[in-house]
């Protein structure tokens, strides 16, 4: 019998559970939706709302399981992930005190912008650990004993005991990965309320009897330490070789680098995987959101074929829509750089093109930063932009990269890999080569060099200013 392993994904909008073979094969899925309170910058969920979706979604996953001839005493393992920098207020016995505060709320900020004065801009990025400081002296709210991730607090509800945390969840509460411990100038009284740290792919107990009976899950079932959201997505991407890139084409530009070694370079911010792996990674203010902001009524893929007869450009184009940017260079008064008169298909392919070249200039700083051959790292490309099979083979060539489209990039798929990985396979790398899958690769064939070069001129104001 193959062995199944179940991933559950804790999103902003829902609840997502799937279950997968040691191969990566999904043999059942199910989503719920979540309906949270937003007013005035305040953003609040019910964890017993998150509870309820688990128990509804896993069980239509057994079901679908049952009907394709498959059991749930296949199963060997089960992985949660999250947002990251949700927090959820319990007493001593992981009973909610009040709403789960999410990862925008802007509750704490004020506190975070008064602990970066004392030790570094970088505190703003802590988001849970300003909400714990806003709880402290809140007093319209019984005051917790403990403050949980949002998916640590799901994972305490499937064993009935209280568990650990993973590193990656525990990060904006104030956890330093290089020291294997919380900041030690965070407030006494808040660091009792934080839970234990330990590494994502810990097994961190056994299903009990009560969650079995709610979910359908085989009591004893291991529980596995997952991680966030935006880690679990790279996870799923397939990325397993080190120099190799995982980048999300949303919105924005979010990449993530394997490396064997953290970055220091001030751009850059680090997660950590299982097994000595680092993801050195930035996030861009450029990336796709100029469809919706300069084509709003556009067809995207019909605008693609539209636009294939104009590239390579020679319209210089920096497609960013906001003022500022964040990655490659921080430069706050950052702005577009769109010619006059510029329309239709040559407007459109232009912009495709200088996101690529934004594209190629950030791997370029990520190698030099991060020590690694320069142009030999592939990327694994997920978010809306890579379904785009003309500006995948763009950003191929431009950046003289070999582009690969994942099959799968849910989180929920890698929350199960890192049930299997613990469960099943030696190492989590292991897992990954075995479970994931690439649709469709992408191999460069022309070059953009002269493209490339009126770019950087064009940009360089702000470089240099």
């Amino acid at each position: 019998m193959a062995h199944l392993f179940v991933g559950i994904d804790l999103g902003t909008s829902g609840i997502r559970t799937l279950v997968t073979d040691e191969t990566g094969q999904i043999h059942a899925k199910a989503n719920c939706p979540i309906q949270g309170e937003r007013r005035n910058g305040l953003h609040r969920q019910n964890p017993v709302e998150w509870w309820e979706a688990i128990c509804s979604t896993v069980s239509a996953c057994i079901s679908q399981l049952k009907r394709c001839g498959a059991s749930a005493s296949q199963l060997r393992g089960v992985a949660i992930d999250g947002t990251s920098g949700t927090v959820v207020p319990t007493d001593r016995d992981g009973q909610c005190t009040g709403p789960a505060i999410m990862y925008d709320d802007i509750s704490g900020r004020e506190f975070l912008t008064e602990l970066s004065r004392t030790h570094s801009a970088a505190v703003l990025s802590l988001s849970a650990l300003g909400t714990a400081y806003w709880l402290k002296s809140d007093n319209s709210q019984p005051s917790p004993s403990q403050l949980l991730p949002q998916a640590t607090w799901a994972c305490r509800q499937l064993v009935g005991s209280a568990v650990p945390t993973d590193y990656s969840n525990a990060l904006k509460f104030g956890y330093d990965l290089g020291r294997g411990q919380y900041y030690t100038w965070i407030d006494p009284a808040i660091c009792a309320q934080l839970p234990a740290v330990v590494e994502p792919g810990t097994i961190l107990g056994k299903l009990c009897r009560e969650a079995s009976e709610q979910t359908q899950l085989p009591e004893g079932l291991p529980l596995v330490a997952g991680t966030t959201d935006g880690v679990a997505s790279c996870i799923a991407s397939g990325l397993r070789r080190t120099g190799d890139y995982s980048t999300s084409l949303g919105s924005t530009l979010v990449f993530k680098s394997l490396s064997e070694h953290r970055s220091s370079h001030p751009l850059l911010y680090s997660h950590k995987l299982p097994g000595g792996y680092w993801l050195p990674g930035a996030a861009s203010n450029t990336g796709a959101s100029w469809i919706k902001t300069w084509f709003p009524d556009a067809d995207p893929p019909r605008m693609d074929v539209e636009a294939l007869p104009y590239l390579p450009s020679k319209d210089t184009v920096y497609p960013l829509t906001l003022k500022g940017e964040r990655f490659p260079f921080a430069n706050s008064s950052a702005r577009a750089v769109l010619p006059p008169g510029l329309s239709g298909a040559r407007k459109f392919a232009a912009c495709l093109q200088g996101t690529a070249c934004l594209e190629r200039m950030a791997y370029m700083l990520l190698d030099e930063a991060l020590g690694t051959p320069p142009g030999q790292g592939e990327v694994y490309s997920t978010g809306g932009g890579s379904c785009s099979d003309i500006w995948m083979q763009l950003r191929a060539d431009l950046c003289q990269r070999i582009y690969h489209r994942p099959a799968c990039t849910e989180a929920a798929f890698a929350a199960a890999i890192l049930a299997a990985a613990a469960t099943r396979y030696s190492t989590l790398p292991e897992a990954i080569q075995q479970m994931t899958h690439q649709s469709k690769t992408f191999e460069p064939c022309r070059e953009y060099e002269e493209a490339y070069a009126a770019f950087v001129r064009s940009v360089r104001r702000y470089l240099n200013p």
